[in-house]
C-alpha cells in the first residue's frame, strides 16, 4: 500500500508544472533572473540597468550593496497603466523603507542608506496583471 502513495505522488509531481513552466502557461514569460521569486533567491543588480516583467502572484527580488550615509534613488520606468509596485528593504528589515513618488510611467523610490550592507529592491504587480519595467539604481540629492 505504502509503494502505491508513493508510486502516486511521484507520479502527480512530475505531471506539475514547473513554476517556470506556469509562468510561461500564464502568459507571463521568463526573464534573465528568473528564478527570483523569493528574498532569499534575489539577484545581484550588479550595479546596472534591469529589465524583466512581473505577472500575477510573481515578485521579482534584487539586491545591491550599498554603503551607509549615501542617498540612492530606484528608478523604475513601465507602462503608465502598470500597476507596479516598488520596494527597498534595509538589511535584516522585513518592513520596505523610502519614500515612493509616482508620476505617469516611473515609480521612484528615494532613500538615505542607514546600514550598510546588503538591500534588497522587490517589484511585483499590485493588481495581479502583467507588467514589464526597468529600473536603476541613481545617487539621490
Amino acid at each position: 500500500m505504502q509503494a502505491l502513495a508513493i508510486l502516486m505522488f511521484l507520479a502527480t509531481a512530475a505531471a506539475a508544472p514547473s513554476m517556470a513552466e506556469a509562468a510561461v502557461e500564464a502568459g507571463c514569460g521568463l526573464d534573465r533572473y528568473e528564478p527570483n521569486d523569493v528574498r532569499s533567491r534575489a539577484k545581484s543588480t550588479r550595479g546596472k540597468r534591469v529589465e524583466a516583467r512581473v505577472c500575477g502572484d510573481d515578485a521579482d527580488w534584487y539586491y545591491v550593496k550599498l554603503e551607509a550615509g549615501s542617498t540612492i534613488v530606484v528608478h523604475a520606468e513601465h507602462a503608465a497603466e502598470d500597476p507596479l509596485r516598488v520596494e527597498l528593504y534595509p538589511p535584516r528589515s522585513r518592513k520596505p523603507q523610502g519614500e515612493v513618488s509616482r508620476e505617469g510611467g516611473s515609480t521612484l523610490v528615494s532613500y538615505r542608506v542607514r546600514e550598510t550592507g546588503k538591500h534588497r529592491i522587490r517589484v511585483s504587480s499590485s493588481d495581479g496583471g502583467a507588467a514589464s519595467y526597468a529600473f536603476e539604481l541613481r545617487p539621490g540629492s
